[in-house]
């Protein structure tokens, strides 16, 4: 059964080769002192790319996760006409005093 320890390992390998996979380089562009199993999974991959025709081009730029989100708000509702005063056909005039 393995340990605590041999599981990080499994992971961390896990990590490194999925890595390897995604960041593909050619052969020529690898550093010698590349951990072991990037340069084992690479050439993997190098095998796997030997099998398929047609030739690989990296990409020129290397992905980024995203780091904010963004929150878009639906369209407001339209805007209401505003209310207005209306004209009142017997105006009281200002002369005349209500005292009730």
């Amino acid at each position: 059964m393995p340990g605590p320890i041999a599981s990080f390992d499994l992971i961390r390998e896990l990590r490194l080769r999925n890595w390897a996979r995604q960041h593909y380089v050619p052969r020529s562009q690898r550093g010698r002192n590349w951990h072991p199993i990037v340069l084992e999974e690479m050439a993997f991959r190098d095998a796997e790319l030997a099998e398929q025709p047609g030739e690989y081009r990296p990409s020129a730029y290397v992905p980024l996760e995203p780091m904010e989100t963004y929150y878009i708000d639906p369209p407001h509702a339209s805007v209401p006409t505003p209310k207005l005063i209306t004209a009142v056909a017997n105006p009281v005039s200002s002369d005349v005093l209500f005292v009730g």
